[in-house]
Order: C-alpha cells, then sequence, then structure tokens
C-alpha cells in the first residue's frame, strides 16, 4: 500500500486551488463513506480532494479524510459502480454509460482459506485446467 502523498502532490499540482463548482462542465464524483458505510455525491469542494479520494482503491491508496466533516473516503464504486442514477437525478435527459461489471458470474469456486494470485490468473485464462 502506498502512503497517497505523491499522488496527493500530483492532483493538487494538477488541480491546484480549483472547487468542482468552478468547472465550466456540471461535475460530480461519488465516493464511499467508509465511516458510515454510505455512498456520497460530491458536487462542490476542493477538486483534486474528492478525485483523489474517488480513485482510494482499498488495499492501494489509503483513504482520504473528507476536508468538510472528517470521514473517511474511499472509491465510490464499492457503492454504485456505474452512477448513471446519479447522474439521471441532476437532470440529464440522455446518459450513455457501459457498465463493465460481471453481475452474472457462475464460475464460482472456493478457494480455501489461502489464495495464489497466479492460480487464479491461471484459472480464469484455462477455466477447468487446473484442480
Amino acid at each position: 500500500m502506498f502512503t497517497g502523498a505523491g499522488f496527493n502532490q500530483t492532483l493538487q499540482t494538477l488541480f491546484g486551488e480549483k472547487y468542482i463548482e468552478d468547472l465550466w462542465l456540471p461535475y460530480f464524483c461519488i465516493t464511499t463513506d467508509i465511516s458510515d458505510s454510505q455512498m456520497r455525491v460530491h458536487r462542490s469542494g476542493p477538486l483534486w480532494s474528492y478525485c483523489r479520494a474517488s480513485m482510494s482503491l482499498a488495499g492501494y491508496l489509503p483513504p482520504l479524510c473528507d476536508p468538510k466533516d472528517g470521514h473517511l473516503l474511499l472509491d465510490g464504486g464499492y457503492v454504485n459502480n456505474l452512477p448513471a442514477d446519479v447522474m439521471r437525478s441532476f437532470g440529464a435527459r440522455c446518459v450513455i454509460a457501459v457498465d463493465v461489471g460481471s453481475a452474472h458470474e457462475t464460475n464460482l469456486y472456493n478457494y480455501g482459506d489461502s489464495l495464489s494470485g497466479f492460480w487464479v490468473l491461471c484459472q480464469r485464462l484455462n477455466p477447468g485446467q487446473l484442480q
């Protein structure tokens, strides 16, 4: 896991002091509030901060502390991987979205108490070949 310091600095340099509400196109991002287990929609506030929070994957980047209330935020994909419903709620008449998730994964396997990433990769590439 990374501390996120370098990534934070890169985003701060890229976005500067811009706020979401100052962008010329309407923008929102969603995050997962792990302090109270719910989705958060961000339409205002520091752009770098909420973009960073919406890219924080558990185990890779630490959660970001919300500058407004101190709650811990992670990527919004944990609670809503395709926020087309959120976009629609803001009045968009036409929303084009692609769901890259696999809702119909039926090839489930009991991996036991330990798991080799290499074994899973081989199993995905050649289903039924490794037992």
